[in-house]
């Protein structure tokens, strides 16, 4: 009887080492595919975050040539560490950039079944479209009747596409004009302080909707800042904009001096500076036309787009003028669905994939 006994249970010992040993065996398998499905989760996620900055740093250069888009893109990879995972660069000019990237993985514990690596795959595509919304803009607007061309556009003319941004003489808060072929076109100078719903009537024109200067200060810091600075309050198509009266020359010679000094290409050094994204001398402008009919401090102006002018000169102190011409470029902002024919030059980014 007793021998039976120790039999039986000699028996079920040998059992649970079985079942100790294969359960052991699962748990090391369920700890590694998770150990190995971990280090690919962290190297995807790196590997995409990286693409789309490629992708997204590459975009910007869309509207100059298509070797800066790939060695803007091939930049990124490398400040990241991933220059080896390029597998393609795609690049459709004034369009869209494509960014393919693999990285091999090693497996360590996936390996004991003879799997010892897998490649990671990522993919991001990055397009421009026509500026919609943004922020950044000296208080300038460029009128709808005055022609958008750049150096690029096959029917630019020197002579008829540097455009010339006067401040009228006497009364230093009025707006400034810019004459071309001996015409004159309203250059309203724009106070962003407030922007306004339109209600589509030449007379009433429209009612408050946003106020982007809380904290205050005067017309001529607004102007001063804004100028030099870009302004800090997000502008839309439809918006609608007042002018400012705080406009001085000072304040003009203090922003042109710092728009000037600061582009690192004012020595010729390059053919075209505005193409260089650290050259302060581009600013962005909002294209607009008449909101209503009235003149003076309550002219309001709706913007209907935006463009990009490249101040090509000095500030003119005794003749009060800024000259220029516009360009093409991509930045920050929203942009539009829609023909990306049917533009200012203004673009805007947005990662697709």
């Amino acid at each position: 009887m007793w021998s039976k006994i120790k039999h039986l249970v000699k028996k079920e010992s040998g059992n649970s080492i079985v079942m100790v040993a294969l359960s052991l065996g699962a748990l090391l398998s369920m700890t590694g595919l998770v150990i190995d499905g971990g280090t690919m989760y962290v190297t995807k996620s790196h590997l995409q975050k990286t693409a789309n900055a490629a992708a997204l740093s590459g975009a910007q250069e869309l509207t100059n040539k298509e070797d800066e888009v790939r060695r803007v893109a091939k930049e990124v990879l490398e400040r990241h560490g991933e220059s080896e995972s390029l597998e393609n660069i795609k690049v459709q000019m004034e369009d869209r950039v494509d960014v393919f990237l693999t990285k091999p993985v090693d497996l360590n514990f996936v390996g004991i079944f003879g799997i010892e690596q897998a490649d990671v795959k990522v993919y991001a595509a990055a397009e421009i479209l026509p500026m919609n919304e943004s922020t950044g803009m000296a208080p300038f607007s460029v009128p709808n009747n005055v022609p958008i061309r750049s150096p690029e556009d096959p029917e630019y003319d020197e002579s008829e596409d540097i455009h010339t941004i006067k401040f009228k003489p006497g009364n230093d808060k009025d707006d400034a004009e810019v004459d071309k072929e001996g015409s004159t076109s309203d250059y309203g100078i724009l106070s962003y302080e407030y922007t306004y719903v339109d209600t589509n009537d030449p007379e009433t024109c429209c009612t408050e909707k946003d106020e982007h200067y809380p904290e205050g200060g005067s017309g001529n810091d607004r102007y001063r800042h804004d100028f030099k600075y870009g302004s800090e309050s997000w502008i839309e198509i439809g918006d609608v904009v007042g002018v400012e009266t705080g406009q001085n020359n000072k304040g003009t010679m203090e922003a042109m001096d710092y728009r000037w000094e600061n582009c690192p290409y004012k020595d010729g050094s390059v053919e075209d500076p505005w193409k260089y994204r650290d050259c302060t001398r581009v600013i962005l402008l909002p294209r607009t036309e008449d909101a209503n009919t009235k003149t003076g401090t309550n002219k309001k102006y709706r913007v209907t787009g935006f463009a990009y002018f490249f101040i090509i000169e000095p500030y003119n102190n005794g003749k009060k003028e800024i000259k220029g011409h516009f360009v093409e470029k991509a930045d920050t902002g929203y942009g539009r669905d829609g023909d990306k024919t049917e533009n200012s030059g203004a673009f805007a980014i947005r990662l697709t994939e």
